[in-house]
């Protein structure tokens, strides 16, 4: 069962960190996904073991602080130091540096799904009780140190930018910042969004096609048609030329506060071509009619000839010639619309999907076997 929601503006907060947090290998992912939590290891610290009455004010400061607290803890366990600093800085970003309204991104095992949420909690240590260490079909963390997470999306590796694959899955930590990718997870946490004062809008190509010149010219065509007079809009184009790929358009606009001039946007326009459904179940509501057939104009216009008088000669060639005129222009609408079904042009609707519980003990019986 997917739980989805109607597409709407979403405005991100600037000041929004990005994660990326692994969920053992993804053995604990369907558990973090249906309880709603991301979790970091070693129990043996406690939140309350890392309190201290010192004034810490800066992150080093902090941080050899955790160091003393693990390396106290771990004593018997003779850690090395590279051991405790791992350690220490780990926890000191799950603790420390996420904050409420941050987005995590957590990938399944081998990397085939993501699911992005944001974090709705501040970090507690679960009581270790007889429920986490029931059989729910899939793999528990037993993990006590935990934040509540919103789920907004699951994607597919294929939905991912082959960009942010490779920068994140070459990295091995558990918890790292990907603040820097955030442009790679902002369309897939909403397809329209406004960030830093610009309204955006990310169109997925679907075609496994070459994107040829001509299909790029027809999207642009529709894009440019979708503008409205009464507001001055740039629309600027950021694609990924992959097949299958997207496309990121971003409005440069002043009218971002005017809810009725936003109202207005070619993007807006645009959402609302392609949402929900592919080009293909679309109607284009005028912005590429339907024309008449070539041979049939072509026809009309023979006919026209004909039963013209001599003496209208020059009148009919006009006419003829606007007739020609007008065939000419609707065969070249009916083309930017042939390639613009061609690029299979769809916008994604965030959802995660709750699988079933036979579903998920497959899953997470494959995940348990491999090991």
């Amino acid at each position: 069962m997917k739980h989805r929601k109607e597409l709407e503006i979403y405005n991100f907060n600037l000041r929004a960190k990005y994660w990326l947090v692994r969920a053992d290998g993804g053995k604990y992912y369907d558990d973090f996904k249906y309880n709603h939590f991301i979790s970091i290891h070693h129990n043996e610290v406690t939140l309350q073991d890392l309190e201290t009455s010192e004034l810490l004010l800066t992150a080093e400061k902090t941080i050899e602080h955790y160091k003393k607290t693990i390396a106290n803890i771990y004593e018997k366990q003779s850690l090395t130091k590279h051991q405790i600093t791992f350690t220490a800085k780990r926890l000191y970003c799950f603790i420390e540096e996420m904050s409420i309204g941050d987005y995590v991104v957590v990938p399944s095992h081998k990397s085939n799904y993501f699911l992005i949420g944001q974090i709705t909690s501040e970090v507690y240590d679960q009581e270790e009780t007889e429920a986490l260490k029931l059989n729910h079909g899939y793999a528990t963390s037993t993990d006590i140190k935990r934040r509540k997470v919103r789920w907004i999306n699951e994607v597919s590796r294929q939905k991912i930018n082959s960009k942010f694959l490779y920068s994140t899955l070459t990295v091995h930590h558990t918890i790292f910042n990907i603040t820097d990718l955030s442009r790679y997870i902002d369309g897939l946490i909403s397809p329209l969004y406004i960030k830093d004062g610009k309204l955006h809008l990310k169109l997925n190509i679907n075609t496994n096609q070459p994107v040829t010149s001509d299909m790029w010219q027809a999207l642009y065509s529709v894009i440019n048609s979708c503008k409205s007079n009464q507001v001055e809009e740039e629309i600027t184009a950021t694609a990924n030329v992959e097949s299958p790929g997207e496309v990121l358009l971003t409005s440069i606009n002043q009218f971002l506060s005017d809810p009725i001039k936003l109202g207005s946007s070619a993007l807006l326009v645009l959402t609302l071509l392609f949402g929900e459904v592919d080009t293909k179940g679309i109607k284009l509501k005028g912005a590429l009619p339907l024309i008449k057939d070539w041979q049939k104009h072509k026809e009309e216009v023979r006919k026209a000839k004909i039963e013209n008088d001599n003496s209208q000669l020059d009148l009919d060639s006009k006419r003829e010639n606007q007739e020609l005129e007008k065939i000419k222009l609707e065969i070249e609408k009916k083309k930017a619309q042939r390639e613009l079904r061609a690029l299979d042009i769809t916008i994604d609707n965030p959802s995660v999907n709750y699988a079933t519980e036979d579903q998920m003990r497959t899953d997470s019986h494959e995940i348990l076997d491999e090991e």
